[in-house]
């Protein structure tokens, strides 16, 4: 089985050459994944902080919305997609493809199922999203 995962797009439609470290963005996203379709059973993960923390509620949408339309199977909750406040976090969680297993809300957890992927050599395989208790320390 392959697994295909991206992390911390922090917002950047067209990426960042910010020096030391540049950053693709998701145009190269999207056409690394236009160019190059995944196989069958394939993986396609984020592991996070998809969003930017400027708090712009509609670009947030519309990132959320392209990740469902390129196939991601799951994004993680990062520190960026709780900087909104736990209601949104929760309609976005509904709404999609954000997954957390160990936040929890009104003592059940955002997102109550893995992402399961059952191969053909008869192993299954589970992706579980887990939010570091350390985020909130602070």
């Amino acid at each position: 089985m392959e697994i295909f995962y991206s992390s911390s797009l922090n917002g950047n439609l067209l990426g960042c050459d910010c020096w030391g470290y540049p950053e693709a963005g998701l145009d190269k996203r999207a056409w690394y994944l236009g160019e190059h379709p995944r196989p069958k059973g394939a993986l396609l993960l984020d592991a996070g902080n998809v969003l930017e923390t400027g708090r712009d509620p509609y670009l947030a949408d519309l990132l959320l919305e392209t990740y469902r339309e390129l196939g991601y199977d799951a994004v993680a909750v990062g520190t960026h997609e709780l900087s909104e406040g736990i209601d949104v976090l929760v309609d976005r969680a509904a709404a999609g493809v954000l997954t957390s297993h160990n936040l929890l809300v009104d003592g059940h957890p955002l997102t109550e199922e893995p992402v399961i992927r059952h191969t053909s050599s008869g192993v299954d395989l589970a992706v579980i999203s887990l939010a570091d208790p350390e985020w909130f320390a602070p």
